[in-house]
């Protein structure tokens, strides 16, 4: 699904929603400023808050051998 074509959801159906019940409502209100967002904004903005990237992302940058050293550090 494109992102044009995904569907936007309301903020305030977001902060009740379990797709981000492990996130503290009062963070999670500060994150989502917007009026709508489509799931993948709505994550994309968490992630960024919390300094996460996907794995995704993290596969396509970092080499095995770092790969290696995050497992041992974690």
């Amino acid at each position: 699904m494109s992102k044009n074509s995904e569907k936007k959801f309301a903020r305030e159906v977001l902060l009740k929603s379990k797709e981000f019940s492990d996130v503290q409502p009062d963070f999670l209100s500060a994150i989502l400023k917007d009026d709508f967002y489509t799931l993948t904004d709505a994550h994309a903005a968490v992630d960024r808050f919390f300094g996460k990237v996907s794995a995704a992302k993290t596969e396509q940058k970092a080499p095995s051998d770092a790969k290696e050293s995050r497992k041992e550090v974690q």
